[in-house]
């Protein structure tokens, strides 16, 4: 799921609730960040997106000559070089860019809309690239929900994709963590009440412990 919310939701089943206040929960809930506001200044942002572009151009480059065109000459693998890292690196420094000057044009309640402006420039180097106009909508569209998600996530502290499995850690999603063993989970087998719809539709209340009172 693209956002998830950081309060207990209907799963996982049978969980103790104890409310937003940090005092009652066991183990706080780290908030969500703007990853590009612990990276530094301007200058440290920039530097970021050169050296993504460089490794995604560069990628391309080696897979591209030593897996599909197979070229030996080495001015031709020079060229083939250029032609991916070059789009590669105008597109994630003018994303950058773009994205600093829309910001603090745009203001610290539209930082949204400045993922969505910054959008264009990746687009628009594709289409030069590629000499395809009508392509824009298809690279601009992607890029544009992506970041605008990725920034309701920090405004919203929401959990992005699939972080929920390791970001609480009131939650271990690890193999000491669960109850299994090498013949399955050790309890008691209940046809009536499986564990399988518990906190679900079929069975929305807690049935109670399965084990006898004893003093």
């Amino acid at each position: 799921m693209p956002w998830m919310s950081k309060e207990p939701i209907i799963t996982p089943p049978m969980k103790i609730y104890r409310g937003k206040d940090p005092e009652l929960i066991e183990k706080p809930i780290l908030k969500t960040e703007d990853y590009f506001e612990k990276v530094g200044g301007f200058g440290d942002r920039m530097a970021w997106a050169v050296k993504r572009g460089l490794q995604i151009g560069l990628t391309f480059s080696v897979w591209d000559i030593w897996g599909f065109s197979r070229i030996t000459d080495r001015r031709a693998q020079i060229a083939r070089t250029a032609f991916f890292t070059i789009p590669a690196l105008s597109a994630t420094v003018g994303w950058m860019a773009m994205l600093e000057i829309s910001k603090k044009s745009l203001g610290r309640e539209m930082y949204q809309e400045a993922y969505v402006a910054a959008a264009t420039v990746p687009a628009a180097v594709y289409c030069v690239w590629r000499r395809r106009l009508a392509a824009f909508p298809k690279v601009f569209i992607p890029i544009a929900l992506m970041g605008a998600a990725y920034q309701k996530s920090v405004d919203e502290n929401l959990y992005l994709g699939f972080n929920a499995r390791y970001q609480n850690p009131n939650e271990p999603y690890d193999q000491m963590s669960r109850p299994v063993t090498l013949f399955g989970e050790s309890r008691r087998i209940d046809l009536m009440h499986p564990k399988q719809f518990r906190g679900t539709i079929f069975q929305p209340t807690d049935p109670g412990p399965t084990y006898a009172k004893w003093e």
